[in-house]
């Protein structure tokens, strides 16, 4: 197998490659990845692996660029057939790029930087102009809801009780649905957690009037948190746009980009 990717990709005079960092939550083992994405004959947009690695040292720029090249060697790719290399804003990664491929050919997920707008409204990473919340309590509210659905999926009592309570009120066994809890590292699930929650409500409040150790919210934080639907659908919509397998996304970006602005308002004091 190593060698027919290899034979291909020796063929062709240009391509992509992207460029991620992760560490296995169970094992605490750090890998990189590498994936290639090129254009076939009939000009949809095709992706394989370069390889999956496993990181034995600090990630430091020095020595993500040479585990990077490496990867580059053991695929038998030569710098000035890569057209860009695209990775997530992580400064170690980022500068990694740079030194292996040069500056004009690295290039930030615009998904990743989308995503981090409602990570900074709901203060999940650090602020820059002296602490101030975007949305003061969104946070609070948000861990709220997110306590609920953790006590759902790790009740069984109440999550059978979630799903007999729907198809008492028309769902089957097969549409009857689950809560879907907030993942940080996953883009696009707190809006999908919060949609969710809200679609399910009036059954979880139901489940939870039996329930001491777990408090329903408000409907003024329900009425709250259909705002936050609102901000964060265009976000989840063009994250899911702009992560097409077999086209081209690059110029979507400056049209999503203002149709964003013109959906969304941040007003700061």
């Amino acid at each position: 197998m190593r060698a027919v990717i290899t034979s291909i990709l020796s063929e062709l005079a240009g391509m992509t490659l992207t460029f991620d960092t992760w560490t296995c939550p169970h094992t605490t083992t750090s890998y990189l990845g590498g994936t290639v994405h090129i254009l076939n004959k009939d000009h949809e947009m095709e992706s394989c692996t370069l390889s999956c690695w496993e990181l034995t040292e600090s990630h430091t720029t020095q020595y993500l660029a040479e585990e990077i090249q490496n990867m580059c060697d053991f695929r038998k790719i030569e710098r000035d057939r890569v057209s860009l290399a695209v990775t997530d804003n992580a400064p170690n990664i980022a500068n990694a790029v740079k030194e292996v491929f040069g500056p004009s050919k690295c290039a930030p997920c615009f998904d990743h930087t989308l995503n981090l707008i409602p990570a900074y409204i709901f203060k999940k990473k650090p602020l820059t102009d002296g602490g101030r919340e975007y949305v003061p309590g969104a946070i609070e509210l948000i861990s709220k809801a997110k306590r609920i659905v953790t006590f759902f999926h790790h009740s069984c009592n109440a999550s059978n009780r979630l799903k007999t309570l729907q198809i008492e009120r028309g769902k089957t066994e097969g549409t009857a649905l689950r809560l879907i809890q907030d993942v940080e590292t996953r883009w696009s699930s707190t809006y999908e957690m919060i949609v969710r929650f809200l679609e399910l409500a009036s059954i979880i409040n139901d489940i939870l009037m039996d329930i001491d150790t777990v408090e329903m919210l408000r409907g003024s934080d329900l009425k709250t948190l259909r705002v936050f639907v609102d901000v964060l659908k265009p976000i989840a919509a063009d994250t899911e746009e702009m992560s097409a397998e077999k086209t081209i996304t690059a110029s979507k970006i400056i049209p999503l980009v203002s149709l964003i602005r013109q959906v969304i308002f941040v007003f700061r004091p």
